[in-house]
């Protein structure tokens, strides 16, 4: 598993661009507790494919950093399930999305889960083998869009040619605010639309391909013995003078000590 360093720089690569700062996105996300977090260095949390989801959704949503809380929880409740959608007060989201396979992604309900789905189809390999990576030139396989203002999202594949799979299309969107509100426009329509491809999620996925597993040091009997001996070194450190202080002490006698020096008084010894 990365860690928040490794997922930030894996983000900038997949997407293509070197100068995204995802801390901004990820930092209100970590505050609200959307994202695992933990201490630095060595003591580095994990990261896990749902938090990958929830960054890559709060930098392609086009919405500001400030909102990124909003911003996921908006996104991540969508769903193609109406129903579902009015039956719950709040998303259930899957432990394990890829439960049913990669032929049943399409009945996977919440678009959070269909994110972390992909990234961990893309690690376990099953993007490349069942949507070979294309060419620059050529038309995508799979295209995830994030419509906005009005929230709302699609995903389409396209089977590889001779492959026994159709093409399909999931829409979306907030079930229980368009009784709300009036029916948002044509999604073609909207000002702000993002595209990922598979691709995308294919380099995202490698970052939790390799399990790295990053062991943290445990405090041994003789590692704790090694720590006081260095502390006590330290403590006795020899001064600019080539003497130690317990050197120095020792040859200070009680009489040297105890006796003070002569006061003077107008410039002069008493």
């Amino acid at each position: 598993m990365p860690t928040p360093s490794e997922l930030k720089d894996g983000l900038r690569g997949a997407l293509g661009d070197p100068t995204l700062e995802p801390e901004i996105f990820v930092r209100p996300l970590r505050e609200q507790g959307l994202v695992t977090k933990g201490g630095r260095g060595l003591y580095a949390p994990q990261m896990t494919p749902r938090d990958c989801a929830r960054a890559l959704i709060a930098i392609m949503s086009y919405r500001p950093a400030a909102q990124a809380v909003k911003t996921v929880r908006t996104y991540s409740a969508l769903t193609h399930d109406a129903r579902r959608a009015k039956r719950l007060a709040r998303p259930d989201f899957m432990e394990d999305p890829t439960i049913w396979g990669w032929d049943g992604l399409s009945r996977v309900a919440w678009l959070e889960d269909v994110v972390c789905a992909l990234i961990m189809f893309g690690a376990d390999g099953t993007l490349k083998r069942e949507l070979p990576l294309r060419r620059k030139d050529a038309d995508p396989r799979l295209m995830l869009r994030l419509y906005g203002p009005y929230p709302s999202a699609s995903l389409e594949v396209w089977p590889a040619k001779g492959s026994e799979g159709k093409r399909w299309r999931r829409d979306y969107r907030d079930h229980l605010a368009s009784e709300i509100f009036p029916p948002a426009p044509n999604p073609s329509t909207f000002a702000r639309v993002s595209e990922i491809y598979e691709n995308t999620f294919v380099a995202l996925g490698e970052l939790f391909a390799a399990e790295k597993e990053r062991r943290r040091p445990e405090e041994t009997e003789g590692s704790r013995r090694s720590k006081l001996a260095r502390n006590r070194k330290t403590a006795d450190q020899s001064d600019p003078r080539g003497q130690t202080r317990s050197a120095r002490t020792a040859d200070v006698g009680p009489d040297r000590r105890s006796k003070s020096r002569p006061k003077r008084r107008g410039g002069k010894s008493v």
